[in-house]
């Protein structure tokens, strides 16, 4: 029997920038709905339907390490928090948890967005830059 094995560096994942750990998250997603759809079609045997739950644990576990990741990473960039910022609510409405949650995160990752462009600000008047 063959097996193949796909492996997901964490620490590759983390030299990402967080626009590109989001385009890799919103391709893994995507391919997780995919299957998700085959495997709720009527056809999917029970044969088909193990392999494919399987693999849809598989990438669900990715999903969940990318997210992890993110929600690690301390960027300073605008362009980079709000970049984690979507990435971030994107991975939690899906999850469909809890709103007041959701809500609440929202307001601290709007809020991370707005000291960093405060920051940025600042930055560039200090090296003369505006």
């Amino acid at each position: 029997m063959h097996a193949v094995t796909i492996a997901f560096n964490a620490d590759s994942f983390r030299k990402l920038s967080m626009k590109d750990l989001g385009l890799i998250l919103d391709g893994l997603t995507a391919a997780r709905d995919g299957l998700a759809g085959v495997l709720n079609q009527p056809r999917c045997t029970s044969n088909a339907e193990d392999e494919l739950d399987d693999t849809i644990t598989s990438v669900d576990g990715v999903i969940d390490l990318l997210a992890s990741l993110a929600n690690e990473a301390a960027p300073i960039e605008p362009d980079e928090v709000k970049a984690r910022a979507w990435l971030l609510l994107g991975y939690h409405a899906r999850l469909r948890d809890d709103l007041p949650q959701f809500a609440a995160l929202a307001s601290t990752l709007a809020a991370d967005h707005s000291k960093a462009n405060f920051a940025q600000t600042h930055r560039e008047r200090r090296n003369g830059d505006v």
